[in-house]
């Protein structure tokens, strides 16, 4: 692993790549009392109990979810407990089976015992921190490692017996500590910064439902198939606002991609949640009349057709800055909107509302895979108001979106800062001042 490559002075190889010279190397077991994990029986449930058991499904945020653990009686918690199947604060509990990875520090009074798919790995505190223990075993280093020992055919899991001989770098007692502060800092601003999109994005579905149903300013309202709307708005289908299309796209052997015009692909609908990202698209060699025929223009709207999840069906992206020929593929419809009658943006606000994604549901095809027709989309309904309410509404939700983006970006860098720091940390590239 290491062969040929340089090391500089103060370092040394390992098995684990190079690291400072004063780091040992060591089996997880070797720096943790007894490894266990939890119940390998399911017991049964009671209605009511202050006594759970938990599994992999009920951590959230780094701890478990105590109001979805299921509740068993003392007899058999009691029972879990002298099998060591209950965790102690600042034991770190790793899930094992299925989903191999999940990792925290446990730190909550609780009476709870864990079934098996979670390993119980109580550190030494002499010689083990509990919290560099959860970063480094989330580390690509160590996970690969873990992830690389997984057996069986119906659930792929990590015996205990793998698990306790993983190799992993061992700073000082006092190097750890420091290491685990910084990164634990950085999982603070990420967990904070998913709190506020989490918020935000409650914010925005209230504000839709508010603004797609009473609007701005009215008085008057009036019963219709779809809710209560205002008087003055209307119900058509979305036949009645598309100039053009629904048309499916361009389907041409694979053998005609990797030179020409770009295309969009179904994959390309899902790197952004309303505007195409015209970035990096595959390309393909087309004839003057494909060109003439799949070609996007702006403002256009692409819905995607079909889908593994009845959630991914018509899906919808606006085309916007086409500054030179693009076209679409077959998995996909384009449509031009009559501007006249609904803007873009208030077009795509309505198809992320749930008024729209229940009409989707109602019409998709489901089976291996989920899917909606031309015929179909054109039958969804949707509300028409004047133009100016529509930029109205508009604005005020797409002031919204571009808060929840900009968090989204900030998020997106310090996931890839702590990439980077567990990178040079937890192998020593950047040491710590201790």
């Amino acid at each position: 692993m290491t062969k040929n490559v340089l090391v500089p002075e103060g370092y040394k190889k390992t098995e684990l790549g190079v690291i400072p010279e004063e780091w040992k190397v060591v089996k997880l077991e070797d720096c943790c009392n007894k490894i266990t994990d939890g119940s390998h029986y399911s017991p049964k449930s009671v209605e009511k109990s202050d006594y759970k058991i938990a599994t992999i499904a009920n951590i959230n945020n780094n701890e478990f979810d105590l109001k979805s653990c299921k509740n068993i009686s003392i007899d058999e918690y009691e029972k879990l407990v002298k099998n060591g199947c209950k965790p102690n604060i600042g034991d770190v509990l790793f899930s094992k089976d299925g989903t191999v990875g999940l990792c925290l520090v446990y730190k909550q009074e609780a009476s709870l015992v864990l079934l098996s798919s979670i390993a119980i790995i109580p550190p030494k505190k002499e010689t083990l921190n509990s919290d560099f223990c959860a970063h480094m075993l989330k580390s690509d280093l160590i996970l690969n490692d873990i992830i690389g020992r997984k057996t069986g055919t119906a659930i792929r899991r990590v015996v205990l017996r793998d698990l306790k001989t993983v190799k992993v770098p061992l700073p000082s007692l006092p190097e750890q500590q420091k290491i685990a502060s910084v990164l634990s800092k950085v999982d603070e601003q990420i967990e904070q910064t998913e709190q506020i999109i989490e918020k935000t994005e409650i914010l925005k579905k209230g504000l839709m439902q508010k603004l797609l149903t009473k609007g701005i300013g009215h008085t008057k309202f009036k019963k219709t198939e779809l809710g209560e709307i205002p008087e003055e708005w209307d119900i058509v289908k979305l036949s009645k606002i598309f100039k053009n299309g629904p048309q499916n796209g361009l389907y041409k052997h694979k053998s005609h991609y990797g030179k020409g015009h770009k295309i969009v692909e179904l994959k390309d609908l899902y790197k952004s949640d309303f505007y195409l990202d015209t970035s990096d698209l595959s390309l393909i060699d087309l004839t003057d009349k494909e060109k003439l025929t799949y070609e996007l223009f702006e403002n256009d709207v692409l819905i995607n057709r079909v889908s593994k999840q009845i959630e991914g069906v018509a899906k919808v992206l606006l085309a916007k800055n086409i500054k030179n020929i693009i076209v679409f593929e077959s998995n996909m419809m384009r449509a031009s909107l009559k501007e006249s009658l609904i803007i873009p943006e208030f077009f795509l606000h309505y198809t992320s509302s749930d008024f729209y994604r229940l009409q989707v549901n109602n019409f998709a095809k489901t089976g291996n895979q989920s899917s909606i027709s031309q015929g179909d989309l054109n039958n969804i309904k949707i509300f028409i108001t004047t133009i100016e309410e529509q930029q109205k509404i508009a604005f005020i939700l797409s002031k919204v979106d571009s808060h929840i983006q900009d968090n989204q970006r900030y998020l997106h860098k310090l996931q890839e800062l702590k990439k980077g720091l567990m990178q040079d940390l937890l192998t020593g590239k950047v040491r710590v001042c201790v």
